[in-house]
């Protein structure tokens, strides 16, 4: 039976919610506070309640196969924690615990009988949070309320905290006119549209996400209206999608791009001002410059603006490498691109791989390739977007 994702958690705006975790991200690790943990058990209803110090991310999901609930965590240290916690013969066969993998902790509960998540929240209110799971037999369930959305595929609808969606604005890059990069009869504009047709799909299949393709058919977008169209969408976060190509040595593996006025280094540099020229390659006059006056406002707004974006990179990073394991090696890296410089919403661009590499070309050609990629990619703004509303309610403060 497929997986069943229930929730998403709620990160939450303490002052003592974030910690740094190197270059890579931001999180909490949270302690299990045994005096607020335990299980409540009826006829036909589990409660499981978890004291933790910090409010962190999480999700949860029912497998079958056995019957277990599996909890996600950013992150939980189980010292001092062992399988008496919810030890109920009758209800809850087993128990474990422990890290899942870097940055992640995990806490699979193997069910006697078949449940439905009925409820799950983490409350924050008093001196820390609580985490309440609610489960109701299969059998006693209510039946799937018609044309609300929220029990489809039987999943409660994801929302992320607070403000609803997270507004992602996907860009498939090149287009029409522009193939960008060709390789072996494939084109760029070709492969980043795929790509981000799926990544679509899958967004709004996991919930919390609303979703806006700045071009969605082969036609060619200036890099101005691709920005435009993101604005008039409201997003909350952009992100490009391409792939490279080199024509001297070889290189393979994902890159994450954010803006910078000076390029980190020469390839960046090259690859900035080829990206660049797809206006010119259109015949795009592209004589408008900008007033001097809405120039310093701007670039005092993407002050802020790029420094969540190298946040959102930092996660992507983690993201693309953990779900595909190919990645270029120094994988964050910055020129001038045009299409990142909106001052509004933080913006980055994703190179897949390389066209000239013959593993990258096959792998972005691959659905199921695309899907591991894809889901670092949700992986990442999920990570990123709890992580993000933390530290900007200390900004704030």
């Amino acid at each position: 039976m497929k997986p069943i994702v229930y929730a998403i958690a709620l990160i939450c705006a303490l002052s003592g919610a974030v910690m740094a975790n190197g270059p890579t991200g931001f999180h909490a690790l949270a302690s299990v506070d045994l005096a607020r943990t335990l299980l409540l058990a009826n006829q036909d209803r589990l409660s499981f309640q978890l004291g933790l110090s910090n409010p962190v991310p999480f999700r949860a999901v029912l497998r079958d196969d056995p019957h277990r609930l599996v909890l996600d965590f950013q992150e939980v240290d189980w010292a001092g924690v062992d399988k008496s916690l919810w030890q109920d013969p009758a209800h809850v066969r087993d128990l474990r615990f422990g890290t899942y993998r870097l940055g992640w902790s995990r806490m699979v509960i193997d069910l006697a009988e078949t449940y439905r998540i009925d409820s799950i929240e983490m409350k924050t209110t008093g001196d820390a949070p609580l985490l309440n799971v609610a489960l109701i037999r299969a059998e006693a369930a209510p039946p799937p309320p018609p044309d609300t959305g929220i029990w489809a595929d039987d999943a409660v609808d994801i929302t992320i905290a607070g403000d609803g969606p997270l507004r992602v604005a996907i860009d498939p890059g090149h287009g029409g006119i522009d193939p960008g990069a060709i390789r072996n009869g494939v084109a760029e504009k070709d492969i980043a549209l795929e790509f981000s047709r799926d990544l679509r799909r899958q967004l709004l299949d996991m919930g919390g996400f609303s979703v806006f393709l700045t071009r969605s058919e082969d036609e060619f977008v200036s890099l101005r209206d691709r920005v435009r169209r993101a604005q008039a969408a409201e997003a909350d976060v952009f992100l490009s999608i391409h792939a490279n190509t080199v024509t001297e040595g070889d290189a393979s593996g994902a890159t994450i791009y954010s803006l910078s006025e000076k390029a980190s280094d020469a390839a960046s540099a090259k690859l900035a001002e080829l990206e660049n020229r797809a206006d010119i390659s259109a015949g795009l006059d592209l004589t408008a410059e900008e007033d001097d006056i809405a120039k310093v406002l701007i670039d005092m707004a993407r002050t802020e603006t790029n420094a969540r974006s190298a946040h959102f990179a930092a996660a992507l990073v983690d993201g693309m490498q953990n779900a595909t394991g190919t990645i270029r090696s120094r994988p964050h890296r910055s020129a001038g691109f045009k299409v990142l410089k909106a001052p509004d919403m933080p913006s980055l661009l994703l190179e897949l791989g390389f066209l000239s590499n013959a593993t990258d070309l096959l792998n972005m050609q691959d659905p199921a390739w695309r899907q591991r990629a894809a889901d670092g990619v949700v992986a990442a703004l999920r990570n990123w977007a709890a992580a993000d509303r933390v530290l900007s309610q200390l900004v704030m403060k």
